[in-house]
């Protein structure tokens, strides 16, 4: 049996082209500069891979209330990128961290640099763990069907868990969440600065944008009709929850609960009437019973600065310093450090709060800010 020569055999495998002994060298160039540039991949994914874990270091897993920390920050922008590239649980984690670290004063670059790369159920995670929340209660206003800080909230077992919501088809969710021990009571209506009834505006395929002035009722899909309206200060500080609406059967949420504890997260996500929120909460906020406030900030639906400074200047009053979480609908939040150094790098307070409502009003999205006593 005569042997077949080598160069058919690479010719019948690899072409024409590498039989040839003209080109081979040229063949051979390119292989060995395919495996240089695999090779330099390699070796660059492992650099980051590192500095990642040095800038993240989890050091303790999810469940943990102290979280994980942030390294030794070499500038906002790699920070950002780096814990935005996380697991969400990863970026809860963090916060966390960060925030169980915050002991007093302004919030550190790092709390700012943590937030700004968060998403709002970040946040809720990283708010609502460990085993002491068991004797704090969440205020949910504008809770749609419940996720996600009154579903982060009763699956952990907060004490109690009061959630507004005033669109009927939302509300029908709300009321099946799950608890895990905790107290439930959902109330169907919205909150304000003053108590009793007002005409809303619903959209008829939309269920998650019911709000007072934020839809044109000239529009066929948009409708009215009128809701009750409580304040906070009224659900939670005069302890009438228990008569506003008719919790799930065994919820167990009486008014003498409500009143007694203090209160872990207070968030309001309610289409620019956040102000109004804010406002029928003053006595809670006075109280100081109140640690974390999220609260939805977008300038489009405040319509006016004085509108939206107005909400900003409710928080600050009550002692409460603020950071913001990621913006919505960017997904690459650190490239913003570049164009807008005030993100990811510095507080919202009473000093910067013009600053921050124009970065957010010129990045043409909205964000939540998280505010905290300390």
């Amino acid at each position: 049996m005569s042997s077949v020569p080598k160069a058919a055999v690479r010719a019948a495998l690899f072409g024409r082209a590498f039989s040839s002994s003209a080109r081979s060298p040229s063949i051979r160039r390119r292989a060995v500069g395919t495996v240089t540039l695999l090779l330099a991949v390699s070796t660059a994914w492992v650099l980051l891979s590192g500095t990642v874990a040095r800038l993240l270091r989890t050091v303790a897993p999810v469940s943990d209330k102290q979280g994980a920390r942030i390294g030794p920050m070499s500038n906002v922008r790699a920070t950002l990128r780096a814990v935005q590239k996380a697991k969400p649980e990863e970026r809860a984690n963090v916060l966390a961290g960060e925030l169980a670290a915050w002991k007093e004063g302004p919030p550190p670059a790092t709390v700012a640099a943590a937030a700004a790369a968060c998403t709002p159920r970040d946040a809720a995670d990283a708010l609502l763990r460990g085993p002491g929340l068991s004797s704090w209660g969440v205020v949910d206003v504008g809770a749609n069907g419940g996720y996600p800080v009154t579903d982060v909230s009763l699956r952990r077992g907060a004490a109690w868990v009061v959630s507004i919501e005033p669109d009927e088809r939302n509300f029908k969710r709300l009321r099946r969440r799950r608890r895990n021990g905790g107290a439930f009571l959902p109330v169907a209506g919205a909150a304000g600065a003053n108590s009793g009834r007002a005409k809303m505006r619903f959209h008829k395929s939309r269920d998650d944008f019911s709000c007072f002035n934020c839809l044109d009722t000239r529009k066929s899909e948009v409708f009215e009709h009128d809701v009750n309206v409580y304040t906070v200060d009224q659900l939670v500080m005069d302890a009438t929850a228990a008569t506003v609406a008719q919790p799930p059967e065994g919820a167990g949420c009486s008014a003498s609960k409500v009143a007694a504890v203090p209160i872990r997260l207070l968030k309001t996500d309610t289409q620019g009437h956040e102000r109004a929120v804010l406002e029928g909460a003053r006595r809670l906020l006075a109280a100081k019973r109140v640690h974390y406030v999220m609260m939805e900030f977008d300038p489009k639906l405040f319509h006016t600065r004085d509108n939206a400074m107005g909400a900003l200047r409710e928080i600050f009053a009550a002692g409460l310093q603020c950071v913001q979480l990621a913006l919505a609908g960017v997904s690459d939040n650190a490239r913003l450090s570049e164009s807008f150094p005030f993100f990811g790098a510095r507080a919202v307070t009473n000093e910067s709060a013009t600053e921050f409502y124009e970065f957010v009003k010129a990045s043409d999205k909205y964000t939540d800010v998280l505010c905290s006593s300390r």
